[in-house]
């Protein structure tokens, strides 16, 4: 996951425990699990309302739509390439 071995793991661990102490690891532990559980149950949560929000499915189809509906004929001399170098704009 981020290309951590198990002699990096373990480095890691003595030096939290060498900061901390070895009684507010397990607190720190909780914490940190609490933590990283509420924040993937918000993203589901912000992930399931935005797929059952009728808006945003409206709003997808119409970019959507208004990104294939432009015209394919080009309405000026500079999307042709025969304008000559002092029509076109820098």
């Amino acid at each position: 996951m981020f290309g951590l071995g198990s002699l990096e793991i373990i480095v890691i661990l003595v030096v939290a425990l060498l900061i901390f102490g070895p009684k507010s690891l397990p607190k720190i532990g909780q914490a940190l699990g609490r933590g990283m559980r509420e924040f993937k149950d918000a993203a589901n949560g912000m992930i399931k309302a935005i797929e059952d929000d009728p808006d945003s499915k409206d709003a997808s189809a119409q970019k959507q739509h208004s990104a294939t509906s432009y015209s394919s004929k080009p309405n000026d001399a500079n999307q042709t390439g025969d304008a000559s170098p002092d029509q076109k704009k820098v």
